[in-house]
């Protein structure tokens, strides 16, 4: 595999070396301040200005190529407030939101001024394909041409939205396809509306210009390795409501936007989540799952809505840890977690459930009671064994003389 770079940007990564047959190798790539892609050509075929391409199932020797040119500081144009768009992008979509239709064709006729006066050959990313600025794509934000730009965009590598789940087969794959939407059966179920919360509309026009957006959403079984505040307050709520853990995850998601990551805690609307039931629960749980949610310290029980026997599906707009649980009588399971030591929930129930046993005391009891029968017998023998020889002695006829 061979990566090459010219000059005003650079390649990652940037040598020439063998990979294993059917491998995959990704490569972005980034311009320098003052420069744009302008070219990218794999196995000397122009591909477009892209910003990340990956090569899946090497079975032969590959080539990358990219182009970059720098930018005409000379021919700028005019700064927003001499065009009459000096508002924030999010703000001018607002506006445009509730303009009237003569308003509408007023703004339009300003930004048609405004691209006349504007040197194209600046424009970059999907909005150079589209001849179109910001200023205009911001008015196509929700109709069917700024969908078809977007996914122009995701095409092109520009957006990316990855899942690694620890509960499916399949652990890693893309959120989206060519259509936008789910490859595979949705871990989100409503990935469109908590994506629009998570990217802004300055974030979205900067993808089609060819800002690079990458999208991380991790489910990881965390059995076992959850600890402290987070554990202590899902143990006492699943002791409050009698449930017994077994599966203990977090969910995150990480956005990182023009090199800036920022992790996603709190996603402002309710994000709809689909996961799989792992085969030792479905076993060892007779009734509904249902899923313990910490947040801040505050635990609480999401309800799940799936009506099918291998899945949860619940609803929260908070991500952090969870729990994965089942009502039982078994007082010593509540609270246990999978994957803990006997001594760790041993000791946190007989702390925390007043009359709570571990399983050795019972075991314990019945070997001194066993101790106390074999004494006893004993003891009867010894009894028995000395009567009988008082009872010989009394009955014996006295020596003669």
């Amino acid at each position: 595999m061979t990566s090459s770079a010219g000059s005003g940007g650079k390649i990652t990564p940037a040598v020439s070396a063998p990979v294993p047959a059917g491998s995959n190798v990704s490569y972005t790539i980034t311009p320098d301040a003052g420069y744009y892609i302008s070219d990218v050509k794999v196995d000397g075929a122009s591909i477009g200005a892209v910003a990340i391409y990956a090569f899946t199932n090497v079975q032969s020797d590959h080539k990358i190529e990219a182009y970059f040119t720098r930018k005409d500081d000379d021919k700028g144009s005019k700064s927003a407030d001499e065009n009459g768009a000096g508002k924030p992008m999010d703000e001018a979509k607002q506006d445009a939101d509730s303009m009237s239709r003569d308003e509408l064709d007023e703004t339009k006729e300003e930004i048609v001024e405004t691209k006349q006066n504007t040197d194209m050959d600046q424009l970059t990313g999907v909005l150079q394909k589209y001849d179109m600025t910001p200023e205009e794509a911001f008015l196509h934000i929700n109709d069917d041409i700024g969908t078809e730009m977007f996914l122009e965009a995701y095409k092109d590598g520009y957006i990316s939205f990855v899942v690694n789940d620890d509960y499916t087969e399949t652990g890693s794959n893309s959120l989206l396809n060519d259509e936008f939407i789910y490859a595979q059966k949705p871990v989100v179920a409503n990935i469109t509306e908590v994506y629009d919360h998570i990217v802004s509309d300055t974030e979205a026009i900067g993808t089609l210009e060819g800002k690079l957006l990458e999208m991380h959403l991790d489910i990881t079984n965390m059995t076992g390795i959850t600890s402290g505040d987070d554990l202590t307050a899902l143990v006492e709520l699943a002791k409050a409501e009698k449930l017994a853990i077994d599966n203990t995850f977090d969910i995150t998601i990480l956005k990182t936007y023009d090199g800036v990551t920022t992790h996603v805690t709190e996603i402002g609307t309710q994000a709809e989540f689909v996961m799989a039931i792992p085969e030792s629960l479905k076993k060892s749980a007779k009734g509904r799952i249902k899923i313990l949610h910490v947040h801040d310290g505050n635990a609480e029980i999401l309800e799940n809505i799936s009506s099918d026997p291998n899945e949860v599906r619940f609803r929260t707009d908070k991500l952090s840890a969870f729990a994965m649980a089942y009502e039982t009588d078994d007082t010593f399971a509540i609270g246990k977690i999978t994957g803990e030591s006997d001594k760790i929930y041993v000791d946190k129930l007989n702390d925390e459930l007043p009359g709570a046993k571990s399983p050795g005391s019972g075991k314990a009891v019945v070997i001194v009671l066993i101790c106390v029968i074999v004494v006893c017998l004993a003891l009867v023998g010894v009894i028995l064994a000395t009567n009988g020889a008082k009872g010989r002695r009394k009955g014996a006829t006295p020596p003669k003389e």
